[in-house]
């Protein structure tokens, strides 16, 4: 443990120098099988590596992954600067180059877009939508109800007279004179005993 930079593998090696009399420093440092280098930013495996520190550069050879947030890179060969925290990926084939996880030997990677702007940042806030202005809801009014008037009944009192203002009078009406009925037999006998009397009236020479 150096901090927060951390390796660890089955077998470390460790060399150290002597800087003044008496006091010893780590000079350089060798893992080897499943060796595994830890930083705040990145986390990188590979077969075997190797730390300087001299340049404080670690290397990793054979089958190595960067996995930093959610992004990944694969490749046969890489460096990390832990002063810096800049890695380096190398294909296979390439100056002390081990083995690769892919069969051709190339570097591979899995990016997303403005993961490492949001991981450079962590404490800024996110940005918040404007809030949406809210618009009046204008109703029309209610159109107004019209009630009939109560009416009030009309209460009539024979004693009181109305005004005669208000009152209409209409002329009396003579009542139909109704003609008596005569049977047709009695008109006929009338007028055979009013033909009798006028003919003896004539015989007797009035």
């Amino acid at each position: 443990d150096r901090g927060e930079d951390i390796i660890t593998a089955e077998k470390i090696t460790a060399f150290f120098s002597e800087k003044t009399k008496g006091a010893n420093s780590i000079d350089r440092i060798e893992a080897y099988n499943n060796v595994t280098i830890t930083t705040p930013e990145e986390v990188l495996t590979g077969d075997n590596g190797t730390y300087n520190a001299a340049n404080d550069t670690a290397s990793l050879i054979g089958n190595v992954k960067i996995v930093r947030g959610p992004n990944e890179l694969e490749g046969a060969r890489a460096e990390v600067n832990l002063t810096t925290n800049i890695s380096k990926m190398f294909a296979q084939g390439t100056e002390g180059a081990g083995t690769a996880r892919s069969a051709d030997g190339r570097v591979r990677g899995i990016f997303f877009p403005g993961s490492e702007d949001k991981k450079a940042s962590p404490s800024a806030p996110a940005p918040t939508a404007a809030p949406t202005p809210q618009v009046p809801v204008i109703s029309a009014p209610e159109a107004p109800v019209k009630a009939e008037p109560e009416k009030q009944p009309v209460q009539i009192n024979n004693e009181q007279t109305a005004p005669s203002s208000a009152v209409t009078t209409t002329e009396p009406t003579a009542p139909a004179q109704v003609q008596p009925y005569i049977r047709p037999s009695r008109q006929i006998e009338e007028k055979a005993s009013e033909a009798a009397g006028a003919f003896q009236n004539q015989a007797e020479g009035k």
